[in-house]
Formats: C-alpha cells, structure tokens, sequence
C-alpha cells in the first residue's frame, strides 16, 4: 500500500514540476504568477483527496476482508482505482503546461477537457478505492467528480484561470462538505452510503 502512495506522490510531483518547466523562459507577471499558484492549489487538493487520513483506514479494510477476498479487493483498490487516479494527474499536468503562460486566454478544447475530465478521473478513482475498500462516504467525491465536468466551457470560453479556479473552488467546496457531515455524525464515514 505504501508504494501505491509513493507513485501517487511521485505523478503528484512531476505534476508540480510541469508548471515550471511551462513557465521556463516566460516573464514573471500577475498572470503567471496566477496560475502557478492555482495550479499548485490544485496539485494540493489532489494530495489532500488521497492521502487526507485515510491510510490506517485503507490497510485495515483490506487486513480485516476475508482472505479469499483480498486479491479482488487488492486488485480494485490498488489496480484499477490507482490506475483512474494516475490517469487523472497526468491529464491535469498536461493541461497545467499548456495553461502556464496563457492564463487570461482561453483554453483550447483538449486543454479544458484535460483539467475538467482530469478532476474527474481522478476523483471517480478515488471513489472506486473507498468502495472497494468500503471506507468512507464518496456521494460527496462522485459529485465533485461530475461537477469538474461542467467546468469544460469556463476554460474553453473564458480563460484557464477561470476554469483553475473553479476547481480548487469545488475540491474546496468538497472538503468543506466532506468535514461538515464528519463533525454532525462521527459516523457518517465509517461505511459507503
């Protein structure tokens, strides 16, 4: 489980990376300084969605299945949702590189397409590994997972600023929510609604 972490941590830093080296040979302004700073933002929520508390949570639903079942369950958790979440970063790191240096102009389809489907793998992943294991809520994530969707036209009619911040916006929003249904029933995530 550990090392499924560290490839999480690894793509999450490459995606990191990318804003500088599309920022490479760029001058330093307000709208570059803008988007790297909202692509960071984003680069931190995808962090905080996987590794947000979770981790004791995950091994013991796997340690605690029967032993006949944690293959299947191995398989889901560690191969398919991981594979949705890579999937996910890499998509929004290569919107990211194309966004640094154009953050008032509009995106173009694949860019736009890139950050909103890119959220939404990733979270759809994410929610695959928490049914699997069967820890915690995800109606909040697959939400939000729909929700990156809709934010498609922001980028390609308005500008990538505008469709970066309504992403951090939304995962925002999403913990937010996340927190507010853990404080009113301590409960509330220890099972899949």
């Amino acid at each position: 489980m550990e090392r499924h972490g560290l490839v999480l941590i690894v793509a999450i830093g490459e995606s990191i990376v990318v804003i500088g080296v599309g920022a490479a040979g760029l001058a330093v302004d307000l709208p570059l300084v803008l988007v790297a700073i909202l692509g960071l933002a984003l680069s931190a929520c995808l962090w905080w969605t996987y590794f947000g508390g979770d981790d004791a949570r995950a091994e013991e639903a796997l340690a605690a299945a029967p032993r006949a079942r944690r293959p299947r369950l191995a398989i889901d958790a560690f191969g398919y949702a991981h594979f949705l979440l890579l999937l996910g970063i890499v998509a929004i790191a290569a919107a990211q590189k194309k966004a640094i240096g154009h953050a008032f102009d509009p995106l173009s389809f694949e860019a736009s397409l890139g950050f909103g489907a890119g959220l939404a793998v990733f979270l759809a992943g994410d929610v695959l590994f928490r049914r699997s294991l069967a820890i915690g809520r995800t109606d909040v994530r697959l939400s939000a997972a729909l929700l990156a969707l809709a934010t498609v036209p922001l980028g390609t009619e308005v500008a990538a600023v505008a469709q970066l911040a309504a992403l951090v916006a939304l995962m925002a929003a999403m913990f937010a929510l996340e927190n507010a249904a853990v404080s009113q029933s301590p409960t509330a995530v220890e099972g899949v609604p």
